[in-house]
This record gives structure tokens, sequence and C-alpha cells, in this order.
């Protein structure tokens, strides 16, 4: 089977067989007209390129919230036990978002791999999708998926795994950037975090954990992680291992892409100075030689703070923020866009029910800042707990961040 078209509508579930290939051929989009899944039970074969990503995603996104709604939202990319005489799935410059796992009975996002240790996920970026388990990654019964040079940015997880959940599970993420992934799990007590494991070894190795979110109250963004597979990593939190660091990675913060390396980052030269056995492509996110000056950097994006032209560019926001967070008389909201745009920036509570909109039309590129009282649309105080800033542009939800409003 082989999906060439410019654009593959998906009007029903999919089914890959065992014994069956699907090839996805590099520019096209698959587009899901409803909450259906793509399960893979044969082999996956979606080889893009920079210039010419797959793009799967839901024919609605901007209808898509972080909730246990469907609407505006697929079923995501599923691999149960794979046919071990095709080999592994392979995913290369692929953009996968705005995919749910709804419920327990269907962790992940984005991406669930159960069994198999040969599927290859290469230079990809998931982004703006949920899960009760695992936001963008969920891996049980033996996986060993290797994520290598991805962008795991913006994905929800409700119950553990802001943007990776393993069970019994051994994935690889490898020179990978994990940013702005948030665990909306409100209990501090519960163990859920950035990637969250369980009976498992998930490897970590020249990655960038950054920027993400989570209530639980021992102040670390991986939970159950050994040490000895933690390695020369940027975390936004102490954690025991080989050669890892807490610097501020100076992403860039403007362009096509926020999150790569801007001049003077801790992140560049700072990855594994041995890189045999990682499997590194020779390029990086955006197609430039993956490792320069002779040592890789951390992350998925070798660092020279000049992208002028780069593809694989996501379109408008870059970020969105809240200052201070948490809060208690109120605040402001701050946000980038990379290009003009009709955006709308409103508050919702943790059940994805409306408060308020902040903002609501045309803004230039740049930087903007809007200012927030906790009030709701009819002016009464809204009461403590969490809520969810959504921003909006060009028709479709490009940023969320988690707020905790104080008594």
């Amino acid at each position: 089977m082989v999906w060439d078209a410019d654009t593959v509508r998906v009007t029903a579930d999919v089914l890959v067989p065992a014994g069956s290939t699907l090839r996805v051929l590099a520019g096209v989009r698959v587009e899901f007209a409803g909450f259906h899944t793509l399960t893979v039970a044969g082999r996956l074969l979606a080889l893009g390129a920079p210039a010419a990503p797959i793009h799967f995603d839901s024919a609605e996104p901007w209808r898509f919230a972080p909730d246990s709604t469907t609407a505006g939202a697929w079923g995501g990319l599923r691999f149960p036990f794979p046919d071990a005489q095709l080999g592994g799935s392979q995913l290369v410059y692929c953009v996968i978002e705005h995919a749910k796992g709804i419920g327990p009975a269907a962790p992940g996002g984005a991406l669930s791999f159960a069994a198999g240790a040969d599927h290859r996920v290469e230079n990809c970026i998931l982004r703006e999708n949920a899960a009760d388990y695992g936001g963008a990654l969920y891996c049980s019964h033996y996986a060993q998926p290797l994520v290598v040079g991805c962008l795991l940015e913006g994905n929800h997880a409700f119950v553990s795994g802001g943007a990776v959940y393993c069970l019994e599970a051994m994935p690889r993420l490898v020179a990978s950037t994990l940013v702005g992934n948030i665990d909306h799990n409100p209990q501090i007590v519960d163990r859920a975090a950035t990637v969250t494991a369980l009976i498992a070894r998930p490897q970590l190795t020249g990655c960038v954990v950054w920027g993400n979110s989570f209530n639980y109250f021992e102040n670390t963004a991986l939970i159950n992680t050994k040490p000895v597979y933690v390695r020369y990593n940027d975390l936004q939190t102490p954690h025991a291992g080989t050669g890892n660091f807490l610097a501020d990675p100076l992403f860039v913060g403007e362009g096509a892409h926020p999150w790569a390396l801007g001049a003077g980052s801790p992140c560049v030269d700072a990855g594994p100075p041995d890189t045999t056995g990682l499997a590194l492509p020779r390029f990086d996110l955006v197609g430039r030689a993956r490792v320069l000056a002779g040592r890789v950097d951390a992350g998925c994006y070798e660092g020279d703070g000049n992208l002028t032209g780069a593809p694989v560019a996501p379109p408008a926001s870059l970020a969105l923020f809240a200052h201070p967070n948490p809060v208690s008389a109120g605040g402001t909201f701050v946000f980038r866009l990379r290009e003009a745009a009709s955006v709308r920036l409103e508050v919702l509570d943790i059940r994805g029910r409306l408060q308020s909109t902040l903002s609501a039309g045309w803004r230039d590129a740049g930087e903007h800042r809007v200012a927030w009282t906790p009030r709701d649309a009819s002016g009464r105080r809204l009461a403590a707990g969490l809520y969810l800033a959504r921003l909006g542009a060009g028709g479709r939800q490009l940023a969320t961040c988690k707020l905790l409003l104080l008594d």
C-alpha cells in the first residue's frame, strides 16, 4: 500500500495488517476527518524530507482542546505487537499533531508502541497531542523504539507523562528536545511529570528537557528514570547521571524554529562525546549536518543561531507564558508570533470551560503582552485552582500554558 497524494483523507479507522507495509511518501498530508486511528500491525514507512515533511493531523485542528473530547482530534498512530518478520516501522521528518488517546484503554497521544525493538522515529515533531498516559509517546510490553532528533512540544497528559510514559518498556530518546509539555494531574503527591517510568528503563541521551510543567511536589521532571540511563542532557530539574547539566538552553525564541539553539547556548558541543551506538541521523531537524566541530549538540538542533530559510516550519505562534505563575492578584500573558495573524487568547478551567477571552483581533508579528485579572466574563473572581490559557491564530490552536491561581 502506498499513499502518495497531496492529501490523503482518512474517513474511518485504518488497519495495516500483519504481513503488510504502508508507505507514505514525502510531502503527503494525512488528514483525519474524524476521530479515527491508524493501527499498524504490519509496518509503516513514512519517510519525509526536510523540505517535504509528512503531516499527520486532524481535518479540523482549530477545534482541538486539551481535554477528553474528540472534537478536532484523531486517534493517533498505534503499533500493537509488530510483525517481527517485516522489521520495525520508520517515521522520518513527520509532523504529528492533534492526536488523542481517550481513556486509560488508549494510552499515548501521538504514538503508542507495544513490544518491538526496531521502530525508529527520526527528526519528527510531536506537537499538541493528548492522552491520560503519555501526551506524545507511550511504550509498553518491552517496546524499545528509538526516538532520535525529535521535538516533543506542547503535549498534554491528564494522569501521568506530559511527554512520555513507559510501562515495562525501554524507549531510547537521543538528541531530542522536550519543551512546553504539560502534566495536568492536580495531585501533588502523584508521581507524574514530563517523563514517567513504571517498571521501565527509558534512556535519555543528549536531550534537552526544559520548560515543561507538572504538579508533583518533588522537583523532578523525570520520574523513576535510572541515572545510568540519563546522560549528557540539559535538564530543567536536577537528576543524577553522567554529564547532565542545568542551564537555560538559550533558545532562539523567534523564526520558524523557536526551540533551536541560539548563539552561545550551553547545549552546543554538550551532547555525548562518543556517539557510538546512538544511531544518530546525518542531519538535524532542519536538515543541517548533525555533528559540528567534532561533538554533537544536545537536543534536536545543531546550534549556530542561524535558521534563515529553514524548512519544516510550523505556522504562527512560538510560545505562550504567564508571569507570575502561580498568581493571586493578576499577571501578564506573553506570546510571540512568527507572522501577523488574527489571534484569540482565552482562559479555560481545567475541564475546558471558557472563563474569559482576553484578546481577539489582528496582531503583528513579534512579542505581545496581555494583562490578566482572575475574573470570568461576568466579572466574578475565579476560584483558586488550575486554569489553562489557550492561544489561537490563523484558524488553529497554537499554544497553551497552565496557570495556578492561589487564594
